[in-house]
């Protein structure tokens, strides 16, 4: 089978999605599935990272995207911003306020849901001529953002070529969605209902969210709904670690803070806890490695004032994959906050699981702490219970590892990249038809 993959994010896109994808489109071709990538031109990422590169010998057709709105935005934006300081950093006339007041309204009224709506014109003409050209079986489509999915509906319509597609994270159920005007909402609703009805198989990427769908659309076929995790390939730890002389035990959090995974109330209960000497100062550092929301870094220094003066909690930039991954490794207990995204498992879980270092997971009932329960990977608690946060933080700093060996043994069945592409392709065989196969080029004159 011969599969045209639509994904915005890609490597050497550093968001982390893109590397479900990746991993997907590398094993495939195991299982008789040639995947060819439709993607966008790497310029347009706001970071790239060259240390996860996408897999070697697969075919990328990657496009610009038009301008809109959103160009003009942030045009303007620069433009006062230099009105406003002189183009010397410094202010030399009164703040815009009309313009700073009516921002988040504006974004939130013409943002269709990512930012990269520009992509979806470019892709979907890419895409027709790439199937017009040349034969295919089927789509998958994989987001956010999810334009991809709209791209892919786009080529449905006109192929009829059968067509999966891959929800990462929830849609119109999105905390942050749900965080939109009423009539943004609604619009984000009807976008994704037309992707769901029209896909012939909608995968997510846990079993709670593939429920969360399946009572959304009571009307579609309960059979529709899959689930296919994240997950890993062997990882082993890097030759070069960082030394460790200090003695000092060290909480990592890898990757990025954003609002809707708030970090105060752990580090309230972490100040306390040093506080009152259940935990040595001398022998702590908490680390948190990547870009944290200006809003959350200054909720969490406000609480805990004394642990970032004296650096025993940290925020660093992001590093690249493979720079992280000393960190990772050097690490004794790995962090993950998820707040109230109940449906979701982070993808850091995966690479986590596998180094067999205990996790700790602050976060509301949902699919991470049924999987640490279920894996035997590490603890949580609620992140509404400080009283919990603090008694399951002692005991998670006491928890012993696993060897990486033994952790990816005990979990590769289920959770390495090639099982899941085994899944995946056959998926691609169970929705393919010889109707669909006849239909695998997009007629003469397709726009």
């Amino acid at each position: 089978m011969r599969i045209l993959f639509i994904s915005y994010s890609f490597p050497p896109d550093a968001q982390v999605g893109g590397r479900r994808a990746a991993r997907l489109c590398k094993y495939l071709p195991e299982f008789g599935i040639e995947p060819v990538v439709l993607s966008v031109e790497e310029r347009y990422y706001e970071s790239v990272d060259t240390s996860f590169p996408p897999p070697a010998g697969l075919e990328i057709v990657r496009t610009s995207m038009s301008p809109g709105i959103f160009d003009a935005y942030r045009w303007l934006k620069s433009f006062l911003h230099a009105a406003q300081t002189g183009g010397n950093g410094t202010n030399s006339v009164a703040p815009v306020q009309t313009i700073g007041g009516i921002r988040h309204r504006v974004i939130a009224m013409l943002h269709s849901g990512e930012a990269e709506r520009g992509w979806f014109r470019p892709a979907s003409r890419a895409g027709l001529k790439l199937l017009r050209l040349s034969s295919f079986d089927a789509l998958v489509s994989s987001g956010p953002p999810f334009v991809a999915h709209r791209v892919a509906r786009r080529l449905k319509q006109h192929t009829g070529l059968p067509w999966l597609a891959d929800f990462r994270d929830p849609w119109s159920l999105n905390p942050k969605t749900m965080e939109l005007p009423p009539l943004r909402r609604r619009l984000e609703h009807r976008m994704e209902r037309s992707c769901v009805e029209g896909a012939d198989r909608v995968i997510c990427n846990t079993q709670r969210m593939r429920t969360s769908f399946a009572e959304s659309y009571p009307n579609q076929p309960a059979e529709k709904f899959v689930t296919l995790p994240n997950g890993f390939e062997e990882i082993t730890p890097p030759t070069l670690m960082p030394p460790r002389s200090d003695g000092k035990h060290i909480c990592l959090h890898l990757g990025d803070v954003y609002a809707g995974r708030r970090i105060d109330t752990f580090c309230e209960v972490l100040a306390r806890l040093v506080g009152e000497g259940s935990l040595n100062a001398e022998k702590l550092q908490v680390i948190f490695m990547g870009d944290t929301d200006p809003a959350q870094l200054a909720a969490a220094k406000r609480v805990a004032p004394q642990l970032a003066d004296q650096g025993i909690l940290q925020f660093c930039r992001r590093l690249d994959w493979g720079l992280a991954q000393h960190h990772l490794w050097s690490a004794d207990l790995l962090l993950i906050f998820q707040g109230s995204h109940r449906n979701q498992i982070p993808a850091k879980f995966y690479e986590y699981l596998a180094t067999g270092k205990p996790i700790f997971a602050v976060a509301e009932p949902g699919a991470l702490s049924d999987i640490l329960e279920e894996s035997g990977a590490g603890i949580s608690a609620d992140s509404r219970d400080p009283e919990m946060i603090a008694a399951r933080f002692l005991q998670a700093m006491r928890l012993p590892g696993r060897s990486p060996e033994l952790a990816q043994q005990l979990m590769a069945s289920r959770y390495h990249a090639r099982v899941l592409a085994e899944r995946l392709a056959g998926w691609l065989r169970d929705v393919r038809s010889p109707e669909a196969v006849k239909r695998g080029r997009a007629p003469e004159g397709s726009p």
